[in-house]
Parts: structure tokens; C-alpha cells; sequence
């Protein structure tokens, strides 16, 4: 049966541990721990050409880099501080690690000091880009607060606007006393009013014009700037409508009562 899975390893040289980097590692309080960590790190970023990133998505960062390689938090984070130091990790804006010496660790041939020559580029490459993104995205969060008051204060003053005419045109019409317009909305606009001032108006404007016959009315503009819609509505007392039939009995019970005196 074949074996079809992709194997991932590394090539030491045989004076690895030799190299000024290492020796530097080694000189450090638990420093075996720290060459050791790198050699996981190498290890874990094969798959993903050198970079530290969790399947191709998620860049590792510390307490994922400890579970992962079952090391200390502490020995992770001085770990990394000190490959960084040394050059032997690159952080990028965004926080993704490259091991920058991975592509010294794989392959062998004439080809590995293009191999190392394009990977360190790429690493440039991609920590100008992140950097450009990232100011990018700072400048535009400096903007962000004033432009979004700014355009919420222009939807919240346009939809008052329309609010304010539609209200309007809808109690002009009820009030139904077309004199001085312009004087009413100058009026109407001062008010800002909301849904449950409108209800109010609309409904003391409905009461009132029932009891007023139209040349009785206050002026729009006076209605408005008085607030009337606070005032209680004097309905007028209605005449009591006389009964024909109770009328003739009136008159016969009249006519009686006069014969019977003329007796």
C-alpha cells in the first residue's frame, strides 16, 4: 500500500548548535529550553513555509504557542523576545512570527540561497503591506467618530425634516383654515415634535374644529404658537329640537284650558 501523506522536516548542519545565535541561547539562564523551543518552532511552521499560523488562518500567539508545543508560558514569552533579538524570529505588524532561518534548515542544492533570498523578501513584503493596512486602518479610526456623528446628525436632522413636513400638511389639512402658512410652519418647526406630540395635537385639532365653525378659529400660526392643544375645548350648547306632535298637544291642552275659563 502506498503512503500518500506529505512529510515536513528539517536539515541541520552538523555545527548548527556551533552558530553565534545558538551559542548566545545557550549562554542564557535555561538556555537548553530556549534552543529547544526554537527547534519546535522551526518544526511547527514547516507547513506553512515558515510562517507561525494556525491552519493557514489564526497566527499563533503566545498561550496558543505554549499548548501547542507543551511549554511554559514564561520560557515562550523570553523565548520569543530573545529570537526576536537575535533575528531568528520576525514579527510583523499584524503579530504573525516568521522563522526567518527556515529556508536554511530544508532542501539543500545550489537553489538555497535563492530559497532564502525570495523568503526574506517575502517577509519584507508582507510586514510593509500589514503596515500599510494598519495605518490605513488607524487613520481611518481617527476619522471615524467625527465622520459617523456627522452622518448620523444629517439623518437624524433630514428625517426630523421629513417628519416635520408630513406632520404638518397633515394637521394643515384638518385644521382647515387656510390663512398664513408660512407663519404656521415657522411655528410647527419650533416645536421638533415627536410622534406623541403630533397624536396630541392631532387630537385636541379634531375636537376643536368640531366645536368652531371656521371663521371662529384662532389663525393657524396662533394655535400653534399658543400651544392650544392644552386648552380645554367649551363645546357649544346645542338647541333642543321641539316634537310637531307635542306642539299640538300643547296648543289643544291651551285652547281647553281657555274655553273652560270663558265658562
Amino acid at each position: 500500500m502506498s503512503d500518500n501523506k506529505k512529510y515536513y522536516y528539517l536539515k541541520l548542519k552538523d555545527n548548527f548548535f556551533d552558530s553565534e545565535e545558538m551559542k548566545i541561547l545557550e549562554s542564557q539562564k535555561n538556555g537548553i529550553e530556549y534552543q529547544t523551543l526554537y527547534l519546535k518552532l522551526c518544526l511547527l511552521s514547516l507547513k506553512s513555509d515558515g510562517k507561525l499560523i494556525f491552519k493557514d488562518y489564526i497566527p499563533y500567539d503566545i498561550n496558543m504557542l505554549s499548548t501547542v508545543l507543551r511549554v511554559g508560558i514564561d520560557t515562550v514569552k523570553t523565548g520569543i523576545e530573545l529570537l526576536n533579538k537575535l533575528k531568528l524570529i520576525e514579527i510583523t505588524h499584524s503579530g504573525i512570527m516568521y522563522m526567518t532561518d527556515i529556508q536554511s534548515l530544508i532542501g539543500k542544492g545550489s537553489s538555497e540561497g535563492d530559497r532564502i533570498k525570495s523568503y526574506r523578501k517575502r517577509i519584507k513584503n508582507e510586514s510593509k503591506n500589514t503596515a500599510k493596512r494598519t495605518l490605513g486602518v488607524q487613520m481611518y479610526s481617527n476619522r471615524t467618530p467625527e465622520l459617523e456623528l456627522e452622518l448620523e446628525l444629517e439623518k437624524e436632522l433630514e428625517k426630523e425634516k421629513d417628519n416635520i413636513d408630513r406632520f404638518f400638511c397633515d394637521w394643515w389639512e384638518l385644521y382647515d383654515k387656510k390663512v398664513g402658512k408660512q407663519k404656521a410652519i415657522k411655528e410647527f418647526i419650533k416645536l421638533h415634535p415627536n410622534n406623541e406630540l403630533f397624536n396630541l395635537i392631532m387630537n385636541h385639532t379634531k375636537k376643536y374644529c368640531e366645536t368652531r365653525d371656521k371663521e371662529f378659529r384662532k389663525d393657524p400660526d396662533g394655535y400653534i404658537k399658543n400651544k392650544c392643544w392644552n386648552d380645554k375645548i367649551i363645546e357649544k350648547t346645542k338647541k333642543q329640537k321641539q316634537n310637531p306632535e307635542d306642539l299640538q298637544k300643547a296648543y289643544k291642552l291651551l285652547d281647553k284650558l281657555g274655553a273652560s275659563k270663558n265658562v
